[in-house]
């Protein structure tokens, strides 16, 4: 059977996947800058040059910035709001010192807007990619072997009640791997044997079933 690439990737061994996340990290970081110039001046900003500084200095602060936070100590198959939320403050204080040298200070050749510009676009990047990254891979675990065994030996929970908060619950459970959401149980008869977000919704008559 072949295997697909998403699986080779969560074969890897832990530093492995870290080297690539940074890797990516790295080439999101020259992506905002060039996305922040072009927005700015309508033009793609030049490989060489003062913009070629930007895009050395933002990865020279951002990376450690990261690091430090423990962005790369989270599992991508389980990224959620919390990791979110680090992302977030991650870039906020990635922000200072660049708008600092880039908008405050000046660097000739580089618009100041940048200082403000590329922050917001690096976020915007790192966490669609970290999100991406996230409903990708893990969506190859849950269906693959690893993940199918692993929820054979998981605590099987049903969440009563299918509305706004119930599905959050579900989410957040889904997110944390450590339990397997069966499904919803409601007493609205309209709900019953509908699917939301991939889990079906039961009847309270059919619990007694669902233990088997």
């Amino acid at each position: 059977m072949a295997v697909s690439v998403s699986e080779r990737i969560l074969a890897l061994p832990r530093p492995a996947k870290k080297l690539i996340v940074l890797a990516g990290d790295a080439l999101l970081c020259a992506a905002s800058v060039h996305i922040a110039y072009y927005l700015r001046t309508n033009e793609w900003a030049p490989l060489f040059g003062p913009t070629a500084y930007a895009v050395v200095t933002a990865i020279l602060l951002a990376l450690p910035i990261f690091i430090v936070l423990g962005l790369y100590r989270a599992i991508f198959r389980y990224t959620g709001n919390a990791a979110m939320l680090t992302i977030t403050k991650a870039v906020a204080i990635y922000s200072i010192p660049y708008f600092l040298i880039y908008t405050y200070i000046g660097i000739p050749g580089v618009p100041r807007t940048l200082g403000l510009l590329q922050p917001i676009v690096l976020l915007l990047l790192v966490v669609g990619f970290r999100a991406t990254a996230g409903g990708w891979l893990g969506y190859s675990y849950r269906s693959g072997d690893a993940g199918r065994s692993m929820a054979k030996n998981m605590p099987r929970v049903l969440i009563y009640g299918a509305g706004f908060s119930g599905r959050q619950v579900a989410s957040a459970l889904q997110l944390s791997g450590q339990v397997h959401v069966l499904g919803f149980v409601d007493d609205d008869r309209s709900l019953w044997k509908a699917t939301i977000n991939g889990q079906r919704v039961y009847s309270p008559t059919e619990i007694d079933l669902l233990r088997d």
